[in-house]
């Protein structure tokens, strides 16, 4: 049981890193956006509310976009503040229900 739950300690490092500033926000959504289609963890791995989580996250850092006019006229893309604020919203919840 231990084992598959591996991915959380790599997800929330992940995280930390992005709002420690370590990795840069282009990167950061890219690499989630690869991790989550080919990495994800299987539904024996995960809970139902950590799915619902991650996919929230998944979908902020995809429409993720750094221009501020695009984001003007296409009001489904999301700010860098926005994708941080996800992330601190998922980290927290995702610690919370995993502390010791």
């Amino acid at each position: 049981r231990n084992m598959s739950r591996a991915w959380i300690r790599t997800i929330t490092k992940y995280f930390e890193d992005f709002l420690e500033g370590e990795i840069g926000i282009e990167g950061f959504c890219a690499g989630y956006e690869r991790w989550w289609n080919f990495d994800i963890p299987t539904d024996a791995e995960l809970t139902g509310n950590e799915r619902v989580l991650l996919e929230k996250v998944f979908k902020v850092v995809t429409a993720y976009s750094p221009y501020d006019l695009e984001r003007n006229e296409i009001t489904i893309y999301k700010s860098g503040e926005e994708v941080r604020e996800i992330v601190e919203q998922v980290l927290s919840v995702l610690k919370n229900q995993n502390a010791a």
